[in-house]
Order: structure tokens, then sequence, then C-alpha cells
């Protein structure tokens, strides 16, 4: 009898624990994924596969005032949502980054961002690198859990969500104490925004220290020889994770800036990575050139891939590039498309060819910087173009 009172004991305990759990988790909801923040001064979590959940179940679903997604690797991380959202005269964006994210990732997203019919605008990051790749390849180090954004009531009792409801809540009564970085922030608008993290500026210094430079150009390829591809090739990635989205929805608005890597990248890489990132480039102008509701931007005839005082490392960069590629946008600049994607392959070339590292990058270029350096060139590929098409 005494046994069997222990078992029940046991059985009671257990289910009490566990319900406790599951209230707990949804009271806290440290991801926003079952309603918006308890407390009067919120922070976001960085944990970008659940917290992009939450934006859509919660921010984007429940309420009218987003229609504006920006989607993209962590090179769009910099990016902050009210700028999005004043270049785009829209109602809100939200940002739905993901470090690392591999096309089939990125587009899970998208889709569940697409099922709450709010959309009205996506502004993609495209990292051409990452859709070389072959369609449907997986993350080497994540296991994306493309379950969870079919159904969410398994967060419910899921014991990494019981940590982050606990780091939250310690985090509230804490504020005063807590600096917020990569993985808490306090407004959605800057929500995975990295910049100001000191071991980015450490990363940066380490980048254009005079050793590492030294090192970078005595093991660098030369360009002299290089010659643009002329042989085209598809890529399933672009085939499956981006078009079929494009084509299905052309009531909404595809903005899709060519993430600009520094020179430095491709004469670290070599040929055969830069053949690589040419032919991309060119299949995704040829796809989605045909449809009107998308726009490509490319940043490679620019002069702030030259500065490494711009990057981080061979292809981060800090936030006035992102807010160049959202004026590029709003002023209609440096528009990709048929009509002169050889054009642009050529002068992209060309500044592969002059690109020299030099001894020291003092000099980080501002937002009015990139714009009067810009604005003074008189190549046609950097001019704003007279159609919208």
């Amino acid at each position: 009898m005494q046994a069997k009172r222990q078992v029940i004991f046991f059985i009671l305990l257990n289910v009490c624990l566990f319900a406790g759990m599951v209230a707990f988790n949804y009271i806290i909801d440290p991801f926003c994924i079952f309603h918006k923040p308890i407390f009067k001064k919120p922070i976001f979590l960085g944990h970008e596969v659940f917290m992009n959940l939450g934006q859509i179940e919660t921010f984007l679903k429940k309420t009218d005032d987003y229609d504006t997604i920006l989607l993209g690797t962590s090179h769009t991380e910099n990016f902050l949502a009210d700028e999005i959202t004043q270049a785009l005269k829209s109602k809100g964006t939200l940002k739905l980054c993901l470090s690392g994210g591999y096309p089939v990732e990125l587009e899970a997203i998208v889709q569940k961002a697409l099922t709450t019919g709010k959309v009205k605008n996506i502004v993609w990051g495209f990292e051409l690198f990452q859709f070389i790749l072959p369609a449907y390849t997986p993350h080497e180090s994540r296991i994306f859990p493309y379950h969870l954004y079919k159904n969410k009531l398994p967060l419910l009792f899921d014991a990494r969500v019981l940590r982050s409801s606990l780091k939250l809540l310690l985090l509230h009564y804490e504020l005063k104490n807590i600096k917020f970085s990569w993985h808490y922030n306090n407004t959605l608008s800057s929500v995975y925004f990295y910049h100001n993290l000191p071991c980015i500026f450490d990363m940066h210094k380490r980048f254009v220290a005079p050793d590492t430079l030294k090192k970078s150009r005595d093991t660098r390829y030369h360009y002299d020889i290089f010659k643009c591809p002329n042989w085209d090739t598809t890529f399933s990635a672009i085939d499956t994770h981006l078009i079929p989205i494009i084509e299905a929805h052309p009531e909404i608005q595809f903005y899709i800036p060519i993430i600009p890597y520094s020179w430095i990248y491709f004469v670290s890489k070599g040929f055969e990575n830069t053949e690589k990132i040419i032919l991309c480039q060119r299949y995704l102008c040829k796809r989605a050139s045909a449809f009107k509701n998308t726009r490509l931007y490319a940043f490679h005839t620019c002069q702030f891939p030259h500065n490494l005082a711009n990057y981080y490392n061979e292809t981060h960069y800090h936030p006035d590039i992102n807010r160049y590629v959202l004026y590029a946008i709003q002023n209609n600049r440096h528009r990709l498309t048929m009509e002169n994607l050889e054009q642009h392959e050529q002068a992209m070339i060309e500044n592969l060819k002059a690109f020299e590292i030099k001894d020291a990058y003092p000099h980080m270029d501002s937002l009015e910087d990139i714009i009067r350096q810009e604005e003074a060139k008189s190549s046609p590929l950097d001019k704003p173009l007279l159609s919208h098409k």
C-alpha cells in the first residue's frame, strides 16, 4: 500500500511539474510566440529561429502594424527595421534574419510569414555564396525546427524555452546591470543588431591590423589574367527556394539587394569561387528579371568595397553600408537588370583587378561619404533608373 501511494505521489508530482513548466513558459513566453511581452520594458532575445517565429505569430499575424519583412543572413542583422519602413514608406517592418541561414531555412521562415496574408514587401538580403549550394542543403551545424513552424505547441514543454524563460525573468529584474548585446535587445527595430558589441570592434581591429593586411597581401590571388566566364549554368537553390515564392505572390514587392562582400574576399578565395559568384548573380538576374514585382540591386561597382575599414571581416560590414543599401532602394539606384548585366559584370571585374591591399585603412566611410562617392561617378550603372519596372 505504501509503495502504491509513492507511485501515485510520484506521478502527481511529475504532472504538476509538467503543468507548471507549461504554464510558466506560456506566461513568460520569452520569444513572444503566444503573446506580446508581459513586461513594460520588453527584452527580445536573440535566438533567431524562435524569435522569428514569435515575430510572425504575435506581431505580424495578430496585429495590423506590419506589412514588410526583412529576410537574410547575419549580413542583414545591422539593418534597423524602422529605417526600412521609412525607406519603403510601409506600415512597419519585422526583421526575420537568420545568421548563416541556408536557402531552405530562409524559405521556411518566409513561407511561415506568408501564411498570415499580411506581407506586402519583402527585402531579401541575397547572399550569393549560400545560393551556390544545391537545393535543400541542410545546415552543417544546426537542425532547423521545421516542425515547430507548423505546430508551435511543443514549445510550451521545451527545455530550451524554459531556460530562456528563466533567463528573461532574471534579466528583467536585473535590467540595470545588463548591457544589451547580440542576445538581448529592447526594441524589435534593433533586434539582432550587433555593431555595438565589443567583440565586433575587436574583430574589426584584427581584420585591418598591419600584420593581417601583410599576410593577406602575400597570399592573395592576382586577377590580371582573370576573364569573365562566358558560359552559363543553373543553380537549383534559386529555382527551388526563391523563384517559386516570387512567382506565387505577384501582389508582393520583392527588393533583393545582393550582399556586397569586400574585394579581399574575392582575392583570398581564388578564380573558381569568383566564377561561381558571377555565374550565380547572372542566373539570379535572368530568373528574377522575368517578374515585374522583383527588383535586384548590386553594389560591386561602388567604391566602398575597396575600403576595408568598412568591414569587420571579409564579408560583414558596418551599418552605414546597410543604410546605403536602403538609400539605393529608396532612390532606385544600383539596379541590376538584364539590360545592364554584362556591363555590370565587366565593371565588377575591372574593380576586382584594380583592388590593392593597402598598409592601413584609417577611415570608415559614413553614409554621407558613400553617397558623395557615388554621386561623383559618371557610370550609368550607379545612376538612378528612370523606370521602376
